[in-house]
């Protein structure tokens, strides 16, 4: 059914958008993120960031189809689905940019959805902490992935649980569902030391050979 619905999707076309970095939201206004980039100068990721958030929403809008043909399923779930992109986006961005620019560009959203006051800057290492990075931009960039703040915390621990164990982007909300709820798998990332059983025992395996 999954495969099914996959294909069902996937000849879709994604919406125009409006540009990601209008410095708007619900109820909010602002100016133009791009105003706040020509003060601080551009990172040369702008394009990259406005693709991939132009991605997560045609894959929440494929998601919204498949759901509505076949029916609900944890794969097409919208948390799920950002999850999933997020994921992919970070693991691949860690081989394909740099990071530090990629950083300043979300930096630049948020302190254009901050009606462009100075704010102090978010670093914290996107090497570390890419997932958190990447969600604090789509739930001020992307409407569609309705992330609220919490969401970003919770996320990101999630993710780099997932991370922690190696798990293939393809793999990762199989990983969650099978590790327990949402709130036990936050728990669990918070203890840096922390592995599953089934990893270990591969690690240990993998060892021995």
């Amino acid at each position: 059914m999954v495969k099914q619905a996959a294909a069902a999707g996937s000849s879709a076309k994604p919406a125009k958008r409006r540009s990601p970095h209008s410095g708007r939201q619900a109820g909010k206004s602002g100016p133009s993120a791009n105003v706040v980039r020509r003060r601080a100068g551009l990172t040369g990721y702008e394009e990259a960031w406005d693709k991939f958030v132009a991605s997560v929403e045609a894959e929440l809008a494929n998601a919204r189809r498949a759901t509505a043909e076949f029916g609900k399923s944890p794969y097409y779930a919208p948390a799920n689905v950002v999850k999933r992109a997020v994921y992919k986006f970070v693991i691949s961005a860690r081989a394909k940019v740099k990071l530090g620019p990629l950083e300043r560009t979300i930096d630049a959203i948020r302190v254009a959805h901050a009606g462009g006051k100075v704010l102090r800057t978010l670093r914290k290492d996107f090497r570390r902490d890419g997932f958190y990075w990447v969600l604090t931009g789509l739930h001020l960039d992307c409407p569609a992935a309705n992330l609220r703040k919490s969401d970003v915390t919770r996320f990101t621990q999630h993710l780099k649980y997932a991370r922690r164990h190696r798990v293939p982007p393809e793999y990762l909300i199989g990983f969650l569902l099978q590790t327990g709820s949402l709130a036990e798998v936050y728990r669990r990332a918070q203890d840096p030391e922390r592995r599953e059983q089934w990893y270990l025992d591969r690690a240990a395996t993998s060892s021995a050979q």
